[in-house]
């Protein structure tokens, strides 16, 4: 095989550049140039990410036994300190400033004199890359008025969620100040995607306008927020009346009236007209929004609403289904409820197949010829045009049929048929 020789000096310009006489022999292989340039001094991680104080080790490989501290210069800099460990053969990188680092990081050239060392044969200059930590997330489900004090009320606890982006923030922290743990605790839990906050009033705060404190620290962004405690107030009794207990969903609706009841001084029971009362929908407390909701793969979808303040609510619902409406006092000692059962409004009782959403003409018509003993695949024709429910006619899906016939043209004797309201075949069973 023809061997393929380079002179040393033009060996050495190829594989060090110029920056220092070689001692490669006159013929050199280039075989031989490129075990020379395996021998050289490299970084075993060329990239690091660091902190404000942090110190990164960086192993240094085949730099050799015998260099010093001295033989190994870095690029001079006050954000980050350099030094080279001979014992380790590594190099410390402290941090001092990173605020400021552009997103690609800063390069910086660290030249290691190597000429007379054994298998060694000039100066090797190697690149680190510094970069600063990532922008944090921005915290978000703080609450929204840090000027004035949060209303916490004795057994019923004041929370929030707090999440960084689509995630949990990483620590969540809260501390209350010595003043206020007589008055309030502070709980984190992990919910779905974040980290809850719970604030629960132990005691009332004096009446004279005293407020107590706690801190939140969620991956090192802190609030501070000021808390007054009042006693949750307690009824004797209360009553629910519901005008309407079976309505239909998004047209109907059903008035809710509470009433609580309360000890006058002779000791009988009288009206309150002013006791603060608590709404649930299927367990659920409903808060100044009305919205009774539950989570789908998509996000929060409404089922129901009750409208209106006060001891008079308006119920009305998207979605069919049974719901317990609930009203209690503030402490939750005293509570009635109703039960509203909500039917689809396109319910459907008897109608004509359409072909789309658009063409719902009651003389709509559909000519298919079958054979007897065959199907007829009807699965694309899913709407219908269904009678009129409380004088307001609509669309609505095959599927909510329960019954379906099949009529034929021309005075033929009806036949037996069976519908699959799921895939929408008929089946011609003669």
């Amino acid at each position: 095989m023809t061997r393929k020789l380079l002179s040393g000096v033009l060996a050495f310009a190829m594989v060090f550049g110029c920056t220092a006489p070689v001692a490669l022999a006159e013929d050199t292989t280039v075989e031989e140039v490129e075990q020379y340039a395996n021998l050289l001094p490299s970084l075993a991680n060329s990239e690091i990410t660091m902190k404000n104080g942090e110190v990164a080790i960086i192993k240094v490989n085949d730099i050799g036994d015998d260099i010093k501290a001295s033989d190994v210069k870095f690029y001079d800099t006050d954000r980050f300190t350099f030094k080279y460990l001979p014992e380790s053969k590594s190099i410390m990188v402290t941090a001092n400033d990173v605020d400021g680092i552009p997103a690609e990081g800063y390069k910086y050239s660290i030249k290691i004199n190597t000429a007379g060392k054994a298998d060694s044969y000039g100066t090797s200059e190697l690149l680190l890359t510094i970069k600063g930590p990532a922008a944090a997330t921005p915290i978000t489900g703080w609450p929204e008025n840090t000027s004035a004090p949060l209303e916490v009320v004795t057994s019923k606890p004041y929370s929030f969620t707090l999440k960084a982006g689509d995630k949990a923030p990483a620590s969540v922290t809260t501390k209350v100040t010595t003043d206020g743990q007589d008055y309030i605790s502070v709980d984190i839990t992990d919910v779905d995607g974040g980290k809850k906050v719970t604030v629960t009033g132990l005691k009332a705060t004096p009446a004279t306008g005293k407020t107590v404190a706690f801190t939140v620290t969620a991956d090192g962004e802190s609030k501070e927020y000021s808390v007054v405690v009042t006693a949750a107030k307690t009824a004797t009794a209360v009553t629910l009346k519901v005008d309407k207990t079976s309505i239909l969903t998004k047209t109907g609706s059903a008035k809710l009236v509470a009433q609580p009841y309360k000890l006058n001084d002779y000791g009988e029971l009288t009206t309150d007209d002013n006791a603060p009362l608590v709404w649930y929908i299927n367990g659920t407390e409903i808060g100044a929004d009305g919205l009774y909701q539950v989570k789908d793969k998509v996000g929060y979808k409404t089922l129901a609403t009750l409208s209106g303040t006060g001891a008079i609510r308006t119920f009305s619902a998207e979605e069919a289904g049974t719901y317990n409406v609930t009203v209690t006092d503030q402490s939750g000692s005293v509570s009635a409820y109703r039960t509203i059962t909500v039917t689809d409004s396109a319910a459907v009782t008897s109608g004509y197949i359409a072909t789309s959403a658009t063409t719902l003409a009651a003389d709509t018509k559909l000519e298919v010829t079958v054979k007897p003993g065959s199907t007829v695949d009807l699965g694309k024709l899913i709407y219908a045009v269904n009678t009129k429910v409380n004088g307001v006619a609509g669309k609505a899906l095959m599927s909510n049929f329960s019954d379906v016939t099949v009529s034929y043209a021309n005075g033929a004797v009806r036949l037996a048929s069976a519908f699959d309201a799921k895939t929408g075949v008929i089946t011609v069973e003669d």
